[in-house]
């Protein structure tokens, strides 16, 4: 299945990773949160430890041509039926100012909205990169 460039609004959402999240592993429930005053910005805050969170961003807002093929062995573990039942987010890397920040585009977080099953999937044979930038530098830098 493709994901191609479809935008989301989502104000708060349980999502459950059977096999958590690369390096964190023991971490398996964790809550999207999005809102008006934090816009393009969201976290991913896990229940299980609460220090554990994740800054995430629509990377469709900032990259218009980002696309990629969701593996069919993803579609059947998230039981993914249809476009529509996609909803994804890319962990955003803030290392010194924020107009530094970076995402990572290799490896997306995506989500089943019905299910709430969610996995951070490793993109192969791509482009991106796992530090690509989310703002252009400023003049004068």
């Amino acid at each position: 299945m493709s994901a191609e460039a479809k935008t989301d609004n989502v104000e708060s959402l349980r999502i459950h990773f059977k096999e958590g999240l690369p390096g964190f592993e023991a971490c398996k429930a964790f809550n999207l949160l999005e809102n008006e005053s934090n816009k393009p910005f969201g976290t991913l805050q896990s229940t299980d430890q609460e220090t554990i969170s994740f800054v995430v961003v629509d990377p469709f807002l900032f990259f218009k041509d980002y696309e990629f093929d969701l593996a069919e062995t993803s579609c059947q573990e998230l039981q993914i039926r249809q476009a529509e039942d996609l909803l994804i987010r890319s962990i955003v890397s803030i290392r010194g100012e924020a107009g530094e920040a970076s995402v990572n585009l290799v490896a997306p977080i995506v989500v089943n909205r019905t299910n709430r099953e969610g996995r951070q999937v490793i993109l192969t044979n791509t482009q991106y990169s796992t530090r690509h930038r989310l703002f252009e530098p400023s003049e004068g830098r």
